[in-house]
């Protein structure tokens, strides 16, 4: 990884297949190569994959970092925001600030 990832954005999701690119969409010319947003998903794996493809398409040109994670399983908004906190801090030790949007 190239850069100082300095403030992560973690998205909880569950099937969010219309919603979830255009929120990124929205969000692309504010974000900086310093930011990364991770996507929890508690989707199937082929409703992830299809969100997962609709949000590069939306967002194919933004600087920042996006990561996508797939429980496979409904284990509700506040685990997915947990294992998003928990992904951040493994990823990105040295983070600044850690923001959850839902």
């Amino acid at each position: 990884m190239n850069g100082h990832i300095s403030t992560v954005l973690i998205i909880p999701s569950f099937n969010e297949t219309h919603a979830l690119p255009e929120l990124l969409s929205e969000l692309k010319s504010g974000l900086t190569k310093q930011d990364a947003v991770i996507i929890m998903d508690d989707s199937s794996p082929v409703i992830f994959d299809e969100i997962r493809r609709k949000c590069l398409e939306s967002t194919k040109d933004s600087a920042s970092l996006l990561i996508f994670e797939n429980s496979g399983s409904k284990s509700g908004r506040s685990a997915a925001v947990r294992r998003g906190m928990e992904l951040a801090l493994t990823k990105f030790p040295s983070v600044e600030k850690i923001l959850e949007c839902d």
